[in-house]
């Protein structure tokens, strides 16, 4: 009687093991079989799709220039980045993505080369974003980082002389052959007639001193633009003069050599009152 009930319980004992085993072997075999769902090829491409969402990159909507900060500037590297551009994500508007803007600008003759990002830059940028870009090429106008070039006064040539807050005078110098290309003759008064380059300047600039003349005219004054855009040549003639008659070290002191002169950015223009 006792061993009958002795092998009772050992069946009883080996079916319970039996049981046991089979509810892991099938629990394990869940668990690989979501673990197989998780990594199939269906949900692999759907979180590529989604991270592809997260990173798409768009051109800010935002008017930027030169030492602007933040998000906005960040973005626009990183759209500059997409098109080609070797610049540092750094969310600040410098040297290297003024230059880079720039370039970019000058590719296409309804967008003005200053070197500021505005709407019409936003747009284009965009377009290249999504669209072929056609024969644009990234640095195909203004090279970045090429060999520092001095003038003959000593003075460092600009790499980008279009940028409308670049610095000129007699450490930093325009480079000889620079002439802006969109030079205008602004609607204001001159003291003579005579169609002279010196009454023309940029366009950017133009408009600005249209806007003072007209509210000089509200106050009652009467005012004269009296010489703008001068040419490398232009300056390069009245320094020699200067030198001819007050010697080189007096005429520097002055005058401005020639590429050292803001005149030859389009963007100045001498004013008077009197005729």
């Amino acid at each position: 009687m006792l061993k009958r009930k002795g092998r009772v319980i050992t069946i009883l004992m080996v079916l319970l093991l039996l049981f046991t085993g089979c509810s892991m072997q099938t629990s394990k075999e869940a668990q690989q079989e979501n673990t197989s769902e998780e990594s199939s090829p269906a949900n692999k491409d759907i979180n590529t799709d989604s991270e592809k969402n997260e990173k798409e990159v768009k051109a800010p909507s935002e008017e930027l220039q030169k030492k602007d900060k933040g998000e906005p500037v960040r973005r626009l590297q990183l759209a500059l980045q997409s098109i080609g551009y070797d610049v540092k994500e750094d969310g600040i508007y410098n040297t290297d993505t003024t230059l880079a803007v720039t370039d970019l600008q000058l590719q296409f003759k309804e967008l003005k080369a200053t070197g500021l990002y505005d709407k019409e830059t936003s747009k284009t940028l965009q377009k290249l974003l999504t669209t072929d870009k056609g024969d644009f090429k990234a640095y195909k106008i203004l090279a970045k980082n090429k060999d520092v070039q001095k003038a003959n006064g000593g003075a460092t040539v600009l790499q980008n002389p279009y940028d409308q807050l670049a610095l000129v005078n007699k450490q930093h110098a325009l480079p000889a052959d620079y002439i802006p290309k969109d030079l205008v003759t602004p609607n204001v008064r001159f003291p003579f007639t005579e169609d002279l380059p010196k009454k023309q300047m940029r366009q950017v600039a133009a408009t600005a001193l249209e806007k003072m003349f007209a509210a000089a005219d509200k106050e009652g004054l009467d005012l004269f633009a009296q010489s703008g855009y001068r040419s490398y040549e232009r300056q390069d003639s009245i320094f020699a003069s200067n030198v001819n008659e007050h010697g080189e070290k007096a005429a520097n002191k002055f005058s401005a050599r020639p590429g050292e002169s803001e005149h030859q950015t389009g963007l100045t223009m001498d004013v008077t009152s009197l005729i």
